[in-house]
């Protein structure tokens, strides 16, 4: 299986369906098919927080 380390604009563009969101949404429909296996760096979980709150 391979590993695949999500990029934090990933996460954003999919999650605030900004344009183009139907190209980021593959790579975690991959994940939850199990084809592959998703990773995200710790320090984005917390950057993650501050953009949606803002965005919001």
């Amino acid at each position: 299986m391979k590993k695949v380390l999500f990029n934090l604009n990933i996460i954003i563009d999919m999650l605030a369906k900004r344009n183009d969101h139907a190209s980021a949404i593959k790579p975690f429909d991959f994940c939850v098919r199990e084809i592959t296996q998703g990773h995200v760096c710790s320090l984005e979980i917390t950057t993650l927080a501050f953009f949606l709150t803002k965005e919001k």
